[in-house]
Order: C-alpha cells, then sequence, then structure tokens
C-alpha cells in the first residue's frame, strides 16, 4: 500500500530530534569544549571519541536487538518504533547536560569535568543510535518500490537540513541578543568565550522542546507496518519488477522470471550471510565516506570560519546556514526530478565532484584579503554536493537491501558503527595533531585550511574512485541468491532495476 504524502512527511518527523541534536553535536561541540568550558584540543577530541565509539557500539548492538526483538515490538507497537521510543528517551534525558556547564562545579578540574561529560555523551550517543538505526531500519519497511525509497530518503534528508537552519539560525540570534545584553560587541574580535555559555543553554533548550513535540507527532500519527503485510507486498512487488524489467533479460520467459522472483522473496538475508556480500562492503565504504565528508566538513566548519579566516563568530552560524539552505532547495530538487533519483552513481559523481569545488576553493582562499562574500562558492558547492551524495549514499544503501527488511537493522548498523568509527578516530587524530596550538596563530589559521582543503578532498577522490567503480554493477544482486539459479547472470537478482 502507497504512503500518502502525510505519512511521509510524518516518518521525516520521526527523525528530527536526532538532527537537531546532531547540528548542535557536530557543529559545535569542539569549538563549545574548548572556546566555552575551555577544553584543551586533545580533550575536546577525547570527548568526541567517547561519542562516536558510543554511537557505533550503540548502533551495531540495537540493529542486532531490534531485529530479533519479536515484531510486535512492545504490546503490539512495533519493534522498530519500540526502540525509538527507547532512543527518543535516553537523548531527551542527556543532551541537555552536555552544552551546560557543571551546575555545582562549573570550574572544576579539566579531569573532574571529563568524568562528568563522558558518560552523559556516551548515553546520549547511545539514545541517538537507537534512534538514527530504528528510523532507517523503517524505510525498507514502508517503502515498496525503489522511487518511493529515494522519495523517503530525500524528504528525511530535507528534514535534516530544515533542522541544520533551525539550528543555526537560533545559534546567529542567541549569540547576536547575548553580545547585545552583555555590550561586548567589540571585545576580542568577537571570539566565542565563556560568556557565551547561556546561548548554548538557550539553543539546547529549544532544540529539545522541537524534537520532543515532532518524535510525539511521529509515534501518534505515523503506524509500523506488520511484518506479514510486508512479506505479501514483497510477493508482489518481485512479480510485478520480474514483468517490467528490461534490462537484458526481457527475452526471458515470464514463468522463469516469476519463478526467480518468487524465489528472491523466499531466500531471506540473515546477518551472517550479509557479510559474505562483496557489494555490502563496497556500499560501506561508501556510506562511511559521505558521512566522513559531511561530518569532518560540519566539525571544522566553524573553526575554519574564526581562526583560519579569522571572521566574526556570528559567521559560525550564517556560513552553516546557508550550507544547509542551499542542501535543503537540492533536496527538494531531488525529490521532483527522478533523472537524479534512478541515475544513483552518475548523480554521486557530480556530487562529489561539488565537493571537491568546495575543498579547493577552502583551501585557496587567502585569510588576509577574505571577505565574506568570498565564501560562497565554497558554501554553495559544500550544500549542492552533500545533498547530492548523502540522499545517493542512502538510497543506494536501501537498493542494497531490497526485500531483506528483516535483516535491515543490521546492515545499517554495521555501516553506522564504521561510520561513528571513522568519524571518531579521525576527529581525535586531528585533535591530536596539534595539541598545543594556540587560537589566531600562523599554524591555526593554516591548519584548518589543510584539514578543509586536503582532508574533505581526499575522501572526496576515493569516493568518487569507488562510484566509478561501481558504475558497471547491479546493486541488490546477490551471491547467495546467484547460487539458487542456473546461468551466469544471476537471475534471482531481477527485483532490482538497473538504474540501482
Amino acid at each position: 500500500m502507497a504512503l500518502t504524502r502525510l505519512q511521509r512527511i510524518v516518518f521525516g518527523f520521526g527523525h528530527v530530534f536526532n538532527d537537531l541534536c546532531a547540528s548542535i553535536w557536530f557543529t559545535y561541540l569542539i569549538t563549545y569544549m574548548m572556546n566555552v568550558l575551555k577544553f584543551s584540543m586533545g580533550n575536546a577530541g577525547n570527548l568526541m571519541i567517547i561519542g562516536q565509539l558510543a554511537d557505533g557500539l550503540g548502533t551495531t548492538f540495537v540493529g542486532l536487538e531490534s531485529d530479533r526483538t519479536s515484531p510486535g515490538g512492545f504490546r503490539g507497537y512495533g519493534r522498530r518504533k519500540t526502540w525509538h521510543v527507547v532512543g527518543s528517551f535516553c537523548v531527551l534525558i542527556s543532551f541537555p547536560f552536555i552544552f551546560n556547564p557543571i551546575p555545582c562545579a562549573p570550574h572544576a578540574d579539566e579531569w573532574a569535568r571529563l568524568i562528568y561529560y563522558g558518560p552523559l555523551i556516551a548515553l546520549f550517543q547511545f539514545g541517538w543510535a537507537a534512534v538514527q538505526n530504528s528510523h532507517l531500519s523503517l524505510i525498507p519497511q514502508l517503502a515498496e518500490t525503489d522511487t518511493e525509497r529515494t522519495r523517503l530518503n530525500s524528504i528525511r534528508f530535507a528534514f535534516t537540513v530544515a533542522s541544520n537552519i533551525v539550528v543555526y539560525l537560533s545559534a546567529f540570534l542567541l549569540l547576536k541578543f547575548n553580545e547585545l545584553e552583555t555590550g561586548k560587541q567589540d571585545d576580542d574580535s568577537g571570539q566565542l568565550s565563556p560568556a557565551d555559555a547561556e546561548s548554548f543553554r538557550y539553543l539546547v533548550f529549544i532544540v529539545c522542546s522541537l524534537g520532543s513535540l515532532c518524535t510525539l507527532l511521529f509515534h501518534l500519527v505515523l503506524k509500523e507496518v506488520p511484518n506479514s503485510t510486508v512479506e505479501v507486498n514483497d510477493n508482489r512487488a518481485g512479480i510485478n519488477d520480474a514483468e517490467e524489467v528490461d534490462d537484458g533479460v526481457e527475452d526471458r520467459p515470464l514463468a522463469a522470471a516469476t519463478s526467480s522472483a518468487s524465489t528472491a522473496a523466499c531466500t531471506k538475508m540473515l546477518s551472517l550471510d550479509w557479510l559474505k556480500e562483496p557489494q555490502f562492503y563496497a556500499i560501506g565504504t561508501l556510506y562511511m565516506l559521505t558521512r566522513l565528508i559531511i561530518n569532518v566538513a560540519q566539525v571544522y566548519l566553524p573553526l575554519l570560519v574564526t581562526e583560519s579566516f579569522g571572521l566574526h563568530k556570528a559567521w559560525i552560524a550564517i556560513v552553516p546556514l546557508v550550507v544547509y539552505f542551499v542542501s535543503m532547495l537540492t533536496s527538494v530538487l531531488i525529490e521532483t526530478c527522478h533523472a537524479l533519483g534512478r541515475n544513483r552513481k552518475v548523480a554521486n559523481l557530480l556530487g562529489l565532484a561539488l565537493i571537491g569545488g568546495f575543498s579547493a576553493s577552502a583551501y585557496l582562499v587567502q585569510p588576509d584579503t577574505v571577505t565574506p562574500w568570498q565564501l560562497a562558492f565554497p558554501a554553495l558547492s559544500l550544500g549542492i554536493g552533500s545533498s547530492i551524495i548523502m540522499i545517493m549514499s542512502m538510497s543506494l544503501t536501501a537498493d542494497l537491501i531490497g526485500p531483506d527488511r528483516d535483516s535491515s537493522a543490521f546492515v545499517y548498523g554495521c555501516m553506522s558503527l564504521v561510520d561513528k568509527l571513522a568519524n571518531g578516530v579521525t576527529v581525535w587524530i586531528v585533535q591530536h595533531t596539534q595539541p598545543h596550538m594556540r587560537p589566531g596563530g600562523d599554524i591555526c589559521m593554516k591548519f584548518f585550511r589543510e584539514i578543509e582543503g586536503f582532508g574533505i578532498g581526499g575522501f572526496a577522490a576515493v569516493a568518487f574512485l569507488l562510484t566509478l567503480c561501481l558504475l558497471p554493477v547491479r546493486i541488490g544482486q546477490r551471491r547467495k541468491l546467484a547460487a539458487k539459479n542456473d546461468g551466469p547472470n544471476g537471475y534471482g537478482s531481477v527485483e532490482r532495476r538497473p538504474d540501482a
């Protein structure tokens, strides 16, 4: 049964709380810990990797347990939505404390503050992982076609971008209001300081209030599809796809196609089966690189703006705001442009080329002569490129899973584990590369330009080469299924579209 427009929109609500928190986490955690709470660069990186490790391990745990949970979940509520509730609660009770000084001892020693924030970050990231995994696992369960999956991914990313816009706009207004209220417009070149702690306190309050409301609407309106209904739809979709396939097997008898589709529906992928599939590793690597590009660029964009280019602290909200506003427009375009949705790998190459343009321009801009307008091209390139590669990466992952919805949480869990570990280790290495670097120095100015230039550009180059290697590959073809069918072409994979 096709989803209504209201159901698609409400589905997007289910990840808004996560998106709002992730926006603050990736964009402001490092700069907040360093400039507001006065952590060292090394310990700020330690807090980040604690969170990423907890997120990765939590994602894997939730992925396995979510697949093992009975289809009805808690009292028939649905197994994915049950874990979604658990995760949302963990986020709600932990995240507000992370971006606030310790209530009774704001000036405690750094090691004591590290012990205080560490468990809170671990609990938050476990909850975040539970929400992300359960929400992603609903996509193959709700969507019956490739087009519907792309549409849900586009809507999901549009809400991600909208959430980022809300965070950055709120941050800009709060920082400016706090500056006017304290009368410190001209002090210390407008850099972040402990005086801005109140701005982040109000920002977290806005995020938790709006996120909780969206989560409530998600649970009240959207119903999880029972497994029995999904399996019936899988069988019908497999037969319909077999009748419509025209990618080089159109001369096959309909009976053979129907038989293969039925085999596809009956041959389910178990968790260990995925570990034997080469495409599982290829798509997982591409997903990891995509997340590295987006997250690392997001983490160091505020530091690039303030430390490398010396702009006022309000620009740590303005530049990301431009990036994500352009991303939102791009995601809407992808949803309405079926050509981009169907040619996923070609579209991904286009997005990666734009990311390369961002890296080159971010590095080539000279700090001594930079003006805000010179950041327009890097911001536009990053916004459009990140939107394209994120949507295409998620769509390719959904194509990989195909009808194997029962093990979808395991797939998303493994990919998210590698993603979180890679992001955490990367940021930790960056933070410990120059642990004694002081803001405003020449080394500092060059350092963050090199991260956005060579670091992000390097990730994009590897992802570009991997996507080129995937061009002739039909995403979703199973070695396990091909072994059950005669002929070298593995006709059992006809449930996948040639445009995947």
